[in-house]
């Protein structure tokens, strides 16, 4: 399972590195922006990580997420992260909308890995 999560990962990486090759020019670019990056920095005696995307930024939160499977990124996924870490960011909230089935409920779960938070999911129906 490890091993499929992380050639799924990889292959994601592999893609955005061959569109960013191509369409990144500058730090400031919206390609490199948009995409969820991890950033060590050194806070006095510790080691802070942070997640950014656009123009939000969090704190990593080092939960652990065991060995689970990881969703094949697309370029619709990319889009609903920064519409929720956006509306996180303004302190809102995400309700993805769209037909049973689709991979929404995966999405904000899969985000939540970026992110090592910890998600827990209810069904109010």
């Amino acid at each position: 399972m490890k091993l499929i999560a992380l050639i799924t990962i990889e292959v994601h990486a592999r893609d955005i590195t061959d569109i960013l090759s191509k369409t990144c020019f500058s730090p400031n670019s919206f390609e490199w922006k948009k995409q969820l990056r991890f950033k060590a920095s050194l806070q006095g005696e510790s080691l802070e990580c942070t997640v950014d995307q656009t123009n939000t930024s969090f704190p990593y939160g080092y939960e652990y997420q065991g060995n689970n499977g990881r969703l094949v990124v697309t370029a619709l996924t990319d889009r609903c992260y920064m519409t929720l870490t956006t509306a996180m960011h303004l302190k809102k909230g995400g309700a993805p909308q769209g037909p049973a089935g689709t991979g929404k409920t995966e999405t904000v779960k899969d985000l939540g890995k970026g992110l090592a938070k910890f998600v827990l999911v209810f069904n109010c129906s």
